[in-house]
C-alpha cells in the first residue's frame, strides 16, 4: 500500500499544496515592501489565550475554519466520484478539519501556561488520539489495496490538483495553478510576519524574553523567528519544566502582546494599501464557497 492512499479530506488539500511547484509565498525577505505604520500604531491582535489563538486584522479577508470544513467536504466528494468512475471505492472519515487540525497558533512558540504545565511542547492528548485514530482508519481501509487502486488514487490526485477548490486561510500557500490575486490575503499575512521581525520593537521584546530565559538557566534558540529555548528535553517532566519557564518569561515580559501588536500594525498598513485588491479576493472567495455549496447540494 502506498501512503497517499491513506490521505483523506483536507489532508489531501495539504498534500496537493505542499507537493506542487511554487508553493512558497511570493514575498521573500529581500522583496518586502516599505510600509508606513505610523497611522496604525493602535492596531492590535485579539489574543484568545484559552485556545492559544490570535485574531488578526487580515483574518477578515480570509476564509474561516468552517469554510475549510465545507471545502474539505467537496474534496472528499470529488475524490469519491473520481474513484467511483474508475471502479473503486474511496475511503473518507467523518471528522472535519475544525476538529482534527491543531487549533493553537505557535507563530511565537507556545504561550498557554496551562497547556505548558500539562503537555510541555507537545500537543493535547485529545488531539493526538484523534490523529492516531484517523491514521489507523485510513491505513486499515487501504491495507489490501492493489496496484489498480494505487494507480486510480494517483490519477485522481493528479486530476484533483487542477480541479480542487482552494481554501484561502492562514498557512495555505498557492500552487502554480492558483490565482495569485486570490491568495493576496495570505501573502500579506506573510509579509507582515516578516516585517514585524525586522522591527526594533520586536527585537526589544525578544531580548527581554531571552534575558529572562538566561536568568532561569535556559538558552534561547538562535533559529530565525524561533521563540523558544535552544534545547528542549525529550523527557516529559523535564520538558514541562522548560516549557513553564518559557511561557512564564513570555508573560513576564508581555512578549506575545508586544510582538503580535507589531505584526497587527503591519497588517493594518498593508490592508490599507491593498484594500481594493483584498475586496476583489473576498468576492472570489464568496464565489468559491457558493460553488462548494452547489457541489454539496448535487453530490453530497
Amino acid at each position: 500500500m502506498r501512503s497517499l492512499c491513506a490521505l483523506t479530506g483536507s489532508a489531501i488539500l495539504l498534500a496537493l499544496t505542499a507537493c506542487s511547484a511554487g508553493t512558497t509565498p511570493s514575498s521573500e525577505e529581500s522583496q518586502l515592501p516599505q510600509v508606513d505604520i505610523a497611522p496604525y500604531l493602535g492596531a492590535k491582535a485579539e489574543l484568545i489565550e484559552a485556545e492559544s489563538r490570535f485574531v488578526f486584522p487580515i483574518d477578515r479577508y480570509m476564509m474561516s475554519i468552517e469554510d475549510l470544513d465545507k471545502i474539505d467536504r467537496v474534496t472528499t466528494l470529488q475524490m469519491r466520484t473520481c474513484m467511483a468512475d474508475k471502479g473503486h471505492t474511496y475511503f473518507s472519515h467523518d471528522v472535519p478539519p475544525s476538529v482534527y487540525l491543531a487549533k493553537d497558533d505557535r507563530r511565537y512558540g507556545i504561550w498557554n501556561l496551562t497547556d505548558a504545565a500539562q503537555y510541555g511542547y507537545g500537543m493535547p492528548t485529545e488531539w493526538i488520539e484523534i490523529q492516531t485514530e484517523m491514521e489507523a482508519a485510513g491505513k486499515a481501509a487501504y491495507a489490501d489495496a492493489d496496484e489498480a487502486v494505487d494507480q486510480a488514487h494517483a490519477e485522481c490526485m493528479e486530476w484533483l490538483s487542477h480541479e480542487r477548490l482552494p481554501w484561502i486561510g492562514r498557512g495555505s500557500w498557492l500552487s502554480e495553478d492558483d490565482d495569485r490575486a486570490l491568495f493576496l490575503p495570505t501573502d500579506l499575512d506573510y509579509q507582515a510576519y516578516l516585517l514585524a521581525q525586522e522591527d526594533k520593537r520586536y527585537g526589544e521584546a525578544f531580548d527581554e524574553w531571552a534575558t529572562c530565559l538566561v536568568e532561569n538557566g535556559l538558552t534561547p534558540s538562535e533559529e530565525p523567528g524561533a521563540l523558544g529555548p535552544a534545547d528542549v528535553p525529550e523527557e516529559l517532566e523535564a520538558q514541562i519544566r522548560v516549557a513553564v519557564i518559557d511561557v512564564t518569561c513570555k508573560q513576564k515580559t508581555r512578549l506575545i502582546e508586544r510582538v503580535s501588536s507589531v505584526e497587527a500594525q503591519y497588517q493594518a498598513a498593508l490592508i490599507a494599501e491593498n484594500q481594493a485588491a483584498l475586496n476583489a479576493s473576498l468576492e472570489k472567495q464568496t464565489e468559491i464557497l457558493q460553488k462548494a455549496d452547489e457541489i454539496i447540494a448535487t453530490h453530497g
